[in-house]
């Protein structure tokens, strides 16, 4: 089953791979080249397999953390598997870019999309379309959370027919309708989690008690969808590393 959504996955990506390459590069725009067969060498092989084995092992800590704390390392296990999809599939200079969330989420405002960040590279392994880092569009976490499906199974009948991109959510910098890749929602929507649990502990718990609304329990609906969707990455991105390692 594992070894069967991995070739969903990597067929989605490879497919997309060089649409977004010809896309008009902006002075905002980072621009990178795809990676070519003589790119890869023992330690770029090393890199992906040692951030494999960190995505899995952040994964499975993460499962024996309360609440309070276990976004933060949901989301550095998220940015290890997004990392090591980026490096196969873009030349990238070390230190260059791959060291910026590309989000931010502050007090009283909504999620917002930068120009570049391991967000940007991310998503231009798998769509060809800039426009939710070009316009840097921003989202509410609640909205986030109702934005698509939320059903495991759900999900990968849409990865089977690579339709990831169906979700529709409001751009608050715009206040307009726009679709959103269900890759970018789990990436947005663990940030913006994170951030709380990490940066706005006092918010988070407020949050997580349910006592002024009950967003904790969309949070909880989707972070198992979220969970599902690591668990496949993650099992995906291992099973390579131990393909490369050998």
């Amino acid at each position: 089953m594992i070894l069967e959504l991995s070739q969903v996955i990597f067929q989605s990506f490879n497919k997309n791979k060089r649409s977004n390459i010809s896309q008009q590069i902006t002075k905002d725009r980072e621009n990178l080249s795809p990676i070519q067969s003589c790119d890869l060498n023992g330690n770029l092989f090393s890199e992906i397999s040692n951030n494999a084995r960190q995505a899995h092992d952040l994964y499975i800590v993460s499962k024996e953390l309360p609440m309070l704390s276990r976004p933060i390392l949901l989301l550095y296990a998220f940015e290890k598997l997004a990392n090591m999809l980026v490096l196969l599939t873009f030349k990238t200079q070390e230190g260059k870019g791959n060291y910026f969330h590309g989000l931010t989420y502050f007090k009283q405002k909504p999620i917002e999309v930068k120009s570049k960040g391991l967000f940007q590279r991310f998503h231009d392994c798998y769509c060809f379309d800039p426009s939710i880092y070009i316009e840097k569009r921003a989202f509410k976490l609640e909205n986030l959370v109702n934005a698509g499906h939320t059903s495991h199974m759900e999900i990968v009948n849409l990865m089977k027919n690579d339709s990831l991109a169906t979700n529709r959510i409001i751009n608050e910098n715009a206040s307009v309708e726009v679709s959103i890749h269900e890759l970018d929602r789990e990436f947005i929507f663990l940030f913006g989690i994170s951030t709380l649990a990490r940066y706005r502990v006092n918010e988070w718990n407020d949050i997580l008690s349910g006592r002024n609304n009950d967003l904790i329990l969309k949070i909880q609906r989707y972070l198992q969808l979220t969970y599902g969707a690591l668990r496949i990455y993650s099992d995906a991105f291992y099973i390579l590393r131990i393909i490369l390692s050998q």
